[in-house]
C-alpha cells in the first residue's frame, strides 16, 4: 500500500518504526516530515472515538443532550474536570449571546 502511494523504502521504514496514532508521516512537493501528534486526553476522547460502539454512544448522547452532548461524552470517558470546563465555557458563551442580543 505504501509503495502504491509513492513512498520509497526509507519512508516505509520510517512509517513502520513510528508510533501508532501518534506519529504521522507527511509528504508534499516541498518535503517530507515525521510529526509527533501526541494528543491529550480531551482530544483523544473525540478523535479516538472511531469504533461502532463509540459512534452509537455518541448518537445516543446527541439525542439525549442536543448540543451539550460533548460534555456528557467527556464525563463518560472519566474526564470530569474537562466536562466541568466545557460546562463553564458553554455557560460563558450563553451569557455573551444574551448580552449581545439584549
Amino acid at each position: 500500500i505504501y509503495r502504491a502511494i509513492g513512498l520509497n523504502e526509507r519512508e516505509i521504514e520510517i512509517v513502520a518504526q513510528s508510533a501508532k496514532k501518534r506519529d504521522y508521516y507527511y509528504t508534499s512537493p516541498l518535503g517530507n516530515r515525521l510529526m509527533d501528534l501526541t494528543l491529550g486526553p480531551l482530544a483523544l476522547a473525540f478523535v479516538g472515538a472511531t469504533g461502532r460502539e463509540d459512534l452509537r454512544a455518541i448518537r445516543e448522547l446527541r439525542a439525549m443532550y442536543g448540543p451539550e452532548w460533548p460534555r456528557a461524552w467527556v464525563r463518560q470517558r472519566g474526564l470530569d474536570r474537562w466536562a466541568d470546563q466545557l460546562a463553564d465555557r458553554s455557560s460563558d458563551r450563553n451569557e455573551r449571546s444574551l448580552a449581545c442580543a439584549g
